[in-house]
């Protein structure tokens, strides 16, 4: 087992929504809840699926979905699908844009990392000649202040192989029901790991906001609280 830890430094956080919390830069928007569930009782509940969206630069529109499948079994991956505004990943083409994940404890800003305890990956990264290891590297930081830039660790989830122009994820330049009707891409992943109780988190690249203040990197990275039953 291979945990990685470092001095924790005090932040104000603003906790929103039943499934996402954010680690913000500058504010924190609303979270459409698909369900009415009163904050702090979802880990008591034994759901199927949990899904959600987030509003992320404050213009009214969803920019982000998620949809969790199987979530808290150890003995099946949990399945996680995305679908996600190009703005907020930097780009619409597979050079440009990026995303990164990693697994902490359950601590807002935490530094306290796990890598080995979990599998992470996806259809491409299991293909032939697409990853070396077929395994998706989850992201690793040991200080607060690494929160707020990009991580230099981990591996990109939106990557294309050069030989077979395959991507890890799709752009959809047509109107996404889940993201308002704005284009985006479109992918997932899966992961299975040890029993506990953990924060999925979820990185991306910050660029400069506009005047208006149209830019997702309001938010620099967002978190989903995981349970994994040892079963």
């Amino acid at each position: 087992m291979k945990k990685y830890t470092a001095v924790l430094m005090s932040m104000l956080l603003l906790t929103f929504g039943f499934t996402i919390i954010s680690e913000e830069i500058f504010a924190s928007p609303p979270m459409k809840e698909k369900e009415k569930i009163p904050y702090g009782q979802m880990k008591k509940m034994e759901m199927v699926d949990l899904e959600g969206t987030l509003d992320m630069n404050f213009d009214g529109k969803d920019d982000a979905y998620l949809k969790i499948i199987n979530p808290g079994k150890s003995n099946k991956a949990t399945q996680v699908q995305i679908k996600i505004t190009g703005e907020c990943v930097n780009g619409e083409i597979h050079d440009d844009a990026a995303m990164k994940i990693g697994f902490t404890t359950p601590v807002r800003l935490s530094t306290e990392f796990f890598d080995e305890e979990f599998k992470v990956t996806n259809k491409w990264f299991k293909t032939k000649n697409h990853d070396s290891n077929k395994k998706i590297k989850p992201v690793i930081l040991t200080s607060v202040g690494e929160y707020f830039s990009f991580p230099a660790s981990g591996d990109d989830l939106i990557q294309k192989n050069p030989k077979d122009k395959k991507g890890s994820f799709e752009f959809i330049p047509t109107a996404i029901s889940e993201l308002d009707d704005q284009p985006g891409w479109e992918g997932n992943f899966e992961f299975k790991g040890e029993p506990g109780y953990y924060y999925l988190r979820f990185f991306f690249p910050l660029t400069e906001p506009t005047n208006q203040g149209d830019s997702c990197n309001f938010v620099s990275s967002f978190s989903v609280p995981t349970t994994i039953d040892s079963q």
